[in-house]
């Protein structure tokens, strides 16, 4: 069951990535907007590839401190990821009502 609801998690940041990336590309003719929401956005990014990994890892050692870790990166994860909601709402707020 987790990691079935990893991968739904996993699936549904790519899709917002893909979509955010084609639209910020799309009607901003660039590729990357410098703010908040990108930067906190590529350390999801690192802790979706960081998190599983050690998931992997901790299996393969027996060790309890990579299990903590683990567990410590998916809460991390899942707080960078509502910040970075949170961030995004804030950042499209202002660009629609600048004036």
């Amino acid at each position: 069951m987790h990691k079935k609801f990893v991968l739904l998690g996993v699936a549904f940041v790519l899709a917002g990535l893909f979509v955010a990336a084609y639209m910020v590309s799309a009607y901003m003719e660039t590729f990357f907007v410098p703010g908040t929401h990108a930067y906190l956005g590529t350390g999801v990014f690192a802790f979706l590839i960081i998190t599983p990994v050690l998931g992997i890892i901790q299996f393969r050692l027996k060790d309890g401190r990579v299990h903590a870790l683990h567990r410590w990166s998916g809460r991390i994860t899942i707080l960078l990821g509502l910040l970075n909601i949170f961030a995004g709402v804030q950042m499209v707020r202002a660009m629609l009502f600048q004036g």
